[in-house]
């Protein structure tokens, strides 16, 4: 059983070795050609393959926007198999300054990651959160060290919005996204599961597609 363990171990290094040297703008096509296949997989194929995933990623002990996409989504697709019915609880009244630091992190993060430099990052910033909604006034751009744990949380309360306030978060999203008008693979790969952990259908194609304010 070891040894069935080890070669499993050395045959997902060897495919994730692959998939870094595949180019960059592949990664997110090919992931969505697999999620349906992964969903087809048993609960126990499902958490062997969630548990390889998570082994390789923590290996370095840092996590791009790539494998935060991987491991989140896949982790998403194990919780709705084994609760297909389980249902988010939405908040009946929706007063988005209580969701100042949320909304922060989520924006703070993809503007970082999308631009090279910082003040760019927060033009890029300042722009999705006031096509969001200019009259606030939302707190700094800030990335923690541990962004991903953040994430987790501001997106686990974001996803009991209504699912139109989402869709106009995801909308502003975008905004930011697109402010230097050049998408990159990075912001594409983040709005992708920032997109699915709150529960905002968008089709690949749609990720093309990126307002400026």
């Amino acid at each position: 059983e070891q040894q069935g363990s080890e070669f499993a171990v050395e045959r997902a290094n060897h495919h994730w070795q692959q998939i870094g040297r595949l180019e960059t703008d592949l990664r997110l096509p090919l992931l969505e050609l697999a999620f349906p296949a992964i969903r087809k997989l048993t609960w126990q194929q499902q958490t062997a393959l969630y548990g390889l995933v998570d082994a390789l990623i923590t290996f370095d002990d840092a996590i791009n926007s790539f494998e935060y996409l991987l491991s989140r989504l896949l982790m998403q697709i194990m919780q709705e198999s084994q609760h297909p019915r389980r249902r988010v609880k939405t908040a009946r009244f929706v007063k988005l300054y209580k969701y100042q630091y949320e909304l922060g992190v989520v924006f703070s993060v993809l503007a970082n990651f999308g631009h090279e430099s910082k003040h760019a990052a927060e033009q890029a910033y300042t722009a999705g959160l006031r096509y969001l909604s200019p009259q606030y006034d939302w707190p700094a751009l800030h990335v923690s060290k541990n962004w991903s744990g953040a994430m987790d949380d501001a997106l686990q309360r974001l996803d009991a919005l209504r699912p139109l306030v989402k869709e106009v978060v995801i909308d502003s999203l975008k905004v930011t996204a697109g402010h230097d008008e050049d998408s990159n693979v990075v912001e594409q790969e983040l709005l992708r599961v920032i997109a699915g952990l709150m529960h905002v259908p968008m089709p690949p194609e749609h990720l093309l597609n990126l307002p400026t304010d």
